[in-house]
């Protein structure tokens, strides 16, 4: 089961990326480190209203290859990524396809979960 639930943009958002709250709107994901809300499920312009998956299954864009079942948090440009053990992290989702890295700036799909809740680990 998803949970989509509309908000407005706070600038131009891309279909299939990770979305952060900004003041009560939504934004692109700017950093790894940043909270995830969201994946967009159609583009939006500034002002406009987009669709948000906050629960559930999601199509997402992919920038690195993701293991099924492995945890997956964005980069900097709102793209999963696999969740490294690193010191600081934000764990978006989970992975339920393995993903392809991307190619030429050609990025592929792959579906998550997003959790019910949100997890940060230090």
């Amino acid at each position: 089961m998803q949970v989509i639930i509309s908000k407005e943009c706070a600038a131009a958002v891309s279909q299939g990326h990770f979305g952060k709250l900004s003041s009560g709107k939504v934004v692109h994901v700017a950093a790894s480190t940043d909270a995830v809300f969201c994946v967009f499920l159609n583009s939006a312009a500034a002002g406009q209203q987009v669709a948000c998956i906050v629960q559930g299954e999601a199509d997402v864009r992919v920038a690195t290859v993701l293991t099924v079942g492995g945890s997956v948090k964005s980069d900097a440009n709102g793209r999963a990524i696999a969740d490294a053990a690193v010191s600081t992290h934000v764990v978006a989702g989970i992975a339920l396809e393995t993903g392809k890295a991307a190619v030429s700036s050609t990025y592929s799909t792959a579906k998550i979960i997003l959790p019910v809740f949100k997890r940060v680990n230090a």
